[in-house]
């Protein structure tokens, strides 16, 4: 009989949140493929190819320990080890790959910016809702 595995539910801070929202939408942009098909478990190569950056983008920006990440995303972090060993080869073997890195990078900075500029602005209104009934 196996032993039951005990699950990790990790709770998301609002950074996190912003940084994971910011680079699914990238990727969803770059690929065209739906949220759903890169957080799924099908592994054809173009969209385990999607998943490696949604996860990558995430973690390059230093919020995310391996396991955090991993954790949230609920992987191991071995395919995290994974898929920015792949990314690696890719930037020294696949020509053109760099100037997609690179207009993921940028969409996602710019996602991660509208993004916070929405949160702050959603909280000044609940805090000015708050005044209004005290």
């Amino acid at each position: 009989m196996k032993a039951k595995k005990d699950t990790y539910i990790a709770i998301r801070t609002l950074e996190e949140s912003i940084i994971l929202r910011a680079s699914l939408s990238a990727v969803v942009k770059d690929s065209g493929l739906s949220p759903h098909a890169i957080k799924g478990k099908s592994r054809p190569d173009y969209l385990v190819t999607a998943r490696h950056y949604y996860w990558l983008l995430s973690f390059n920006t230093g919020c995310f320990t391996l396991v955090r990440l991993a954790n949230l995303l609920r992987i191991d972090h071995g395919s995290l080890i994974h898929a920015r060993n792949r990314h690696k080869n890719r930037c020294e073997t696949v020509k053109g790959f760099n100037q997609r890195w690179e207009r993921l990078q940028k969409d996602f900075n710019y996602n991660r910016e509208i993004l916070q500029i929405e949160y702050e602005r959603k909280q000044k209104q609940k805090d000015a809702n708050r005044m209004v009934q005290k």
